[in-house]
């Protein structure tokens, strides 16, 4: 009687185990996804932010020389 309570009790126990050997299986995907997708979204955070600059420095090459012209043409009708 207590020999079948103790192989009972290993049954139950080997199937815990089998279950919790598969949820951590499980959780190492899910982990193993999220890192992926963590550097696909850097690669394009990096990708965003080049081009921001790009644009940013492009804008600025334009609008210096407007800017310094109409500057230049105020100061030049009431000073002159």
């Amino acid at each position: 009687m207590i020999k079948k309570k103790i192989d009972s009790a290993d049954d139950g126990w080997l199937s815990w185990s089998k279950y919790v050997v598969k949820t951590i299986e499980h959780l190492n995907d899910c982990v193993k996804d999220l890192k992926e997708e963590n550097t696909e979204l850097k690669i394009e955070v990096a990708k965003l932010k080049l081009k921001s600059g790009i644009i940013g420095a492009v804008a600025g090459v334009l609008v210096a020389p407007i800017v310094t012209g109409i500057l230049w043409l105020i100061i030049k009708k009431w000073i002159l």
